[in-house]
């Protein structure tokens, strides 16, 4: 991560971040912290990511006027997470994935043993 100047936000503009409940699911797409604000209503960091849906290759003449569909959204410190803490909670999930399918294959299937 960057460094910041003000405060003591974890994340600065320009960062790569990973939503935390998306890792969790196994589900890994980082994101661009493009503003940090603090907010003192709940006393926390607040950060601006945006999400443009469809990306260049799928961009059309209409694009060019600016009519795609962009997101605006403001995230929590706690909500987000950096690469390799994302990559631990997606792998945690793909983990009891596994261990859940190698249960099944081992009651229904008869084999109860995990091939290397």
């Amino acid at each position: 991560m960057s460094g910041c100047d003000s405060g003591n936000p974890v994340f600065c503009v320009g960062d790569a971040v990973y939503l935390r409940e998306s890792a969790i699911a196994g589900f890994l797409e980082s994101y661009r912290i493009d503003g940090v604000q603090f907010d003192n209503q709940t006393k926390q960091w607040a950060y601006h990511v945006i999400i443009r849906q469809g990306g260049p290759e799928n961009s059309t003449i209409i694009d060019s006027y600016n009519l795609h569909a962009i997101s605006n959204l403001w995230f929590r410190q706690d909500e987000l997470v950096v690469l390799c803490d994302a990559l631990d909670l997606a792998i945690n999930k793909m983990q009891t994935d596994l261990n859940r399918l190698q249960n099944m294959r081992a009651t229904r299937c008869g084999v109860d043993t995990v091939e290397t």
